[in-house]
């Protein structure tokens, strides 16, 4: 089986392929040029399919997305049994059968949706309907982490995906300076600290280090956006915009005390 990403490959080449697998003759492309178009059609069945699929390209940051629509029913008179339509989808990657191999003539195709959601999808030459395999989503779980006092949870400037609620201990957030570590905060129960990781930003602004015997809840990138996907999606356009805000500040004044540092070391000289 031969595995082709529709940001890799022209969506014509694609659409050739699935033509010739399905025994089809030539794609049609899409009104705006976008995409393409295949249609079969079993007149001794009486039935028909058709399979839409578009790429779109954001102009000023060329970050692609796709859309992905087919439909399935009746000839004569008309009917639609079943449309499906999904947009704005992040990635497609097209699972083609090696026919030489005796493969069977089925085109699949998994797909990520904006949400992260995954979905596949299965095309047969020898029907006409779009099968939908039933995925088993697997939930990501939190898990308890034991750190005993004086324990580094994390150090400055080092990457992470995680954050951590503490159900019970302290941990300190200490920071370098030219003059040796400064603790920032010292955190309690039901405090939480690492959160900036789940928002683009990896690398760790402070030391987290255990004060004393702590059980830390993990809270994992994974299950993060996973939670994500069950708020909606303006609130998480909202919040993300509002997180991303915070972290321009904090550089803003991290960048500002800098310059007030050197500037104070040029006045003492």
């Amino acid at each position: 089986m031969k595995i082709i990403n529709l940001k890799d490959k022209s969506l014509f080449d694609i659409a050739r392929n699935i033509s010739s697998i399905l025994g089809v003759g030539k794609s049609k492309t899409t009104d705006d040029k976008n995409g393409f178009i295949i249609e079969r059609t079993d007149p001794d069945r009486n039935l028909y399919h058709i399979l839409i699929i578009k790429k779109f390209i954001d102009r000023r940051t060329k970050d692609m997305t796709f859309s992905f629509e087919t439909e399935e029913g009746v000839l004569n008179p008309k009917t639609v049994n079943k449309s499906m339509k999904m947009r704005e989808l992040c990635n497609i990657d097209v699972y083609f059968p090696n026919v030489m191999l005796g493969e069977d003539k089925e085109i699949k195709f998994k797909i990520v949706d904006n949400k992260g959601i995954k979905k596949e999808l299965i095309i047969k030459k020898e029907t006409l309907n779009t099968h939908i395999p039933q995925i088993e989503i697997k939930e990501p779980r939190k898990k308890l982490k034991r750190f005993m006092k004086n324990d580094i949870i994390f150090n400055e400037g080092s990457e992470g995906n995680e954050m951590y609620i503490i159900q019970k201990g302290k941990i300190g957030l200490l920071k370098k300076t030219k003059d040796g570590s400064v603790v920032l905060d010292i955190l309690g129960k039901n405090s939480f600290f690492g959160e900036m990781a789940l928002f683009g930003n990896p690398k760790r602004s402070a030391t987290a280090k255990a004060y004393e015997d702590s059980d830390l809840l993990v809270i994992s990138k994974e299950l993060f956006e996973h939670n994500l996907t069950k708020i909606p999606s303006w609130f998480v356009t909202m919040f993300k915009a509002l997180i991303e805000r915070l972290r321009n500040t904090d550089e803003m004044i991290d960048s500002l005390k800098q310059k007030i540092d050197k500037l104070g070391a040029k006045n003492t000289q």
